[in-house]
């Protein structure tokens, strides 16, 4: 692929990047999904978020098991946080821990 290409591809990108919201409903359902592999009780799931210095956020989050050990891990990019999870952060000093 030609470098013209390559960069018109890496603008879209990081457009698209800034234009997402990063959502709580999304790591929710996320976590509801992985909750199963890591037992029905006893894991947790602990979520963390990060301003980089182009202004937009990380999120990472990851399921463990009822030892503290990782069974998954998914991160987001996103120009935004919706309202509930900037919420959910502010509440809990950052880090946000869901127990099952």
């Amino acid at each position: 692929m030609d470098p013209v290409s390559l960069l018109v591809i890496a603008v879209i990108s990081a457009a698209a990047v800034a234009a997402t919201v990063i959502s709580w409903r999304t790591i929710q359902t996320w976590i509801a999904g992985k909750r199963v592999r890591a037992g029905a009780y006893g894991g947790a799931a602990r979520i963390i978020s990060e301003r980089m210095q182009n202004g937009n956020y990380r999120v990472v989050a990851g399921v463990f098991d009822s030892l503290g050990t990782r069974t998954a891990q998914q991160v987001w990019r996103g120009g935004s946080l919706d309202a509930e999870l900037t919420s959910k952060f502010q509440q809990n000093g950052g880090v946000i821990v869901v127990h099952f």
